[in-house]
């Protein structure tokens, strides 16, 4: 499977602005998953899913694990399962075709499974959204704001198999289906501020880097002590930048912050741990590392020595700060692909310890 289209040439003209229906955008394309290939993804507790269940008078929802032995023979259902990529092999050719954006930008991959029946309201996401047509046909209708509440009308695409629709974030959509069909709903993270500002006070209060307290290295006694001064403010102010302005502090909030996965991964530690020299054995005689799929690497260009894995940070020492490209950047790992920084200690201790967490495991 390969994109059929200039990807950088349709992100720089639709990219928050404008909704767009690319036909035959993955060539040549085959459906990953099959919607019994979904339910069973959808009866699993650690899973997250949801069913939307109509008998065409009423309409329920239930979130997974999903029982479908109590649906009613005769209604219509609609499934979505969360992070299907994360627990569906299958689906990783898929999420490999958007390798280009940024990792920290991408969240997830959902999968939808709906027969004909189902109706659905206008609705609107804080994120951009590529739909994927799996299977079948599904009409979308896309406008900037929800048309049922001011008579406007919206724009209407059809998506079949291989399809790729773009809806920016804020724009409201509303699927409908005639037919059985399966989607992939590929999800672009844009953080809010106040989402970054809250996430940043938490790593602050378990930093030792940030200052304890708002310095008051002078206090003048006030007539009216409810009054907050323009002097006291300017100090708060001047405190809250400093603190902003520590680049060290920032960048490693910045690297947890945006590895942390939205959704629970398929991760299992190693039991028995892997010692060092079982690793470095596997490697050389050729063994795989393969990385937990949905698992977040990132790195600073200019800081390399420092890896953020699944929101935690490790520093490898300055002399082997070229791992960080290898691991970060690649989904498997080899002895060919780490060359001689397999020879070094604090190497092999890093990727012992990424073994032993479950981040990454044996493909045998």
């Amino acid at each position: 499977m390969k994109l059929t289209f200039d990807f950088q040439g349709f992100l720089n003209t639709h990219w928050r602005q404008q909704p767009a229906h690319v036909a035959g955008a993955i060539s040549p394309f085959t459906n990953p998953l099959s919607p019994d290939e979904l339910a069973g993804l959808a009866v699993e507790e650690m899973i997250g899913s949801q069913l939307i269940i109509s008998d065409g008078h009423e309409v329920e929802m239930r979130s997974g694990p999903i029982d479908f032995d109590s649906l009613p023979a005769s209604a219509a259902l609609s499934l979505t399962v969360n992070a299907a990529d994360h627990w569906h092999g299958e689906l990783t050719p898929l999420r490999a075709l958007f390798n280009a954006f940024p990792q920290w930008l991408f969240t997830h991959l959902h999968a939808n499974y709906e027969m004909a029946g189902i109706h659905h309201q206008p609705n609107s996401s804080d994120h951009d959204l590529l739909i994927v047509q799996g299977s079948g046909e599904r009409e979308w209708q896309i406008a900037p704001h929800n048309w049922q509440e001011n008579n406007a009308e919206p724009q209407r695409f059809t998506l079949h198999s291989g399809d790729i629709l773009y809806i920016p974030a804020g724009f409201y959509s509303k699927p409908n289906t005639d037919s059985e069909s399966m989607s992939y709903i590929l999800t672009i993270r844009s953080p809010a501020a106040s989402e970054m500002f809250s996430h940043l006070g938490s790593h602050l209060l378990h930093s030792e880097d940030a200052d304890a307290a708002t310095p008051l290295h002078q206090i003048t006694l006030q007539d009216q002590p409810a009054a907050i001064s323009a002097d006291d403010f300017a100090k708060f102010e001047d405190h809250l930048r400093h603190t902003l302005e520590q680049t060290d502090l920032l960048k490693t909030w910045m690297g947890e912050y945006l590895s942390q996965p939205a959704y629970e991964l398929d991760v299992m530690s190693a039991e028995p741990p892997w010692q060092l020299s079982e690793v470095r054995d596997f490697l050389d005689k050729g063994g795989v590392l393969c990385k937990v799929a949905g698992l977040k690497t990132l790195y600073h260009t200019d800081r390399p020595e420092q890896v953020f894995v699944n929101g935690e940070s490790f520093t490898l020492p300055s002399d082997v700060d070229t791992l960080s490209q290898v691991v970060c950047n690649q989904s498997t790992l080899t002895a060919t692909q780490l060359g001689a920084l397999i020879d070094h200690p604090a190497v092999l201790a890093f990727l012992t310890e990424m073994a032993n967490l479950g981040y990454w495991y044996p493909n045998e």
